[in-house]
């Protein structure tokens, strides 16, 4: 449908802008904008000054600003809370993440995080905040797809390092020095400590996203009750049932994968459930303990 009023696009455009364009330009530009999709949400005045500061920022790109004005004309409905360019967006774009993400080789729940991660990052409009959309970023100087390809790796490649902390910080918390008197324990902490961090691993990756996410805001970011609320954009008492929780389903995966991998007989797993459920709870609040507020 035709979003367009029927003088073009190029006519709206700041008039140092409309200096700078050819007639060829201007035929091209006005050409392109009468092709474009309805966005409801969208200023149209609002994208003409956007789309002037990038011609006027690149004038020796205007031809390729151009041919792009589709993808920078979605990113503003997007950004804006459109729902039909939201949609778009999520169709055409940020369901291939997992394809941008291969050659990561991450685990599938690693790339559903990644995947979360960038949708709220991009799709989530919040109009309290005194600045402009991430979606904005987009300059037109590289095509839509490459930039969002970018901008997942870059998600893809910050999780790997957040896992590897992780990862070393749950490993020197559960072989570290915890004040154990029981010399049974200590064996089976000696005996099962690989079986403890695999099982432990394999927990972290039955979690689902948000589990996952709440995890990391904690654990890695160190954030309070307060700032992980802000950034799921809820309430801190909700962040809180939410922590709890993944905390609690962390320490059940974690003992029920430790049960498979020992494969023990009935009376032997009760009791070694019991001595490993003292070492991990040891072991898990060390690791997940509050950042005092």
């Amino acid at each position: 449908m035709n979003v367009t009023p029927a003088d073009g696009l190029s006519a709206l455009l700041p008039l140092p802008v409309q200096a700078l364009l050819s007639s060829t330009q201007r035929v091209a530009l006005d050409q392109l904008w009468h092709t474009l999709p309805t966005y409801p949400a969208v200023d149209i005045a609002s994208f003409a000054t956007r789309l002037g500061h990038l011609l006027d920022a690149a004038p020796n790109h205007i031809d390729a600003s151009t041919a792009r004005l589709a993808d920078v004309w979605l990113t503003h409905g997007a950004g804006a809370g459109d729902a039909a360019a939201l949609a778009e967006l999520d169709a055409r774009h940020l369901q291939r993440i997992p394809e941008y993400l291969a050659q990561l080789r991450l685990t599938p729940a690693d790339v559903a995080d990644v995947q979360q991660h960038v949708r709220q990052r991009l799709c989530t409009t919040d109009t309290s905040a005194d600045r402009e959309p991430v979606l904005w970023q987009y300059t037109a100087r590289a095509d839509l797809a490459g930039w969002l390809r970018i901008i997942a790796l870059r998600e893809g490649l910050a999780l790997k390092r957040r896992d590897g902390v992780l990862a070393q910080r749950h490993q020197r918390a559960a072989v570290g020095e915890i004040a154990v008197a029981d010399p049974v324990l200590r064996a089976l902490k000696s005996k099962y400590r690989d079986e403890f961090r695999r099982a432990f691993a394999a927990a972290m990756q039955q979690l689902d996203a948000k589990s996952r996410s709440i995890l990391r805001l904690q654990v890695i970011e160190q954030l309070t009750l307060d700032q992980i609320g802000q950034a799921l954009r809820v309430h801190a008492a909700t962040a809180s049932r939410w922590l709890s929780q993944a905390r609690a389903d962390l320490h059940r995966l974690t003992c029920v994968q430790l049960a498979n991998q020992l494969q023990l007989g009935d009376d032997e797993v009760e009791s070694a459930m019991r001595l490993i459920a003292s070492e991990l709870d040891a072991s898990v609040s060390r690791v997940l303990a509050d950042k005092p507020r």
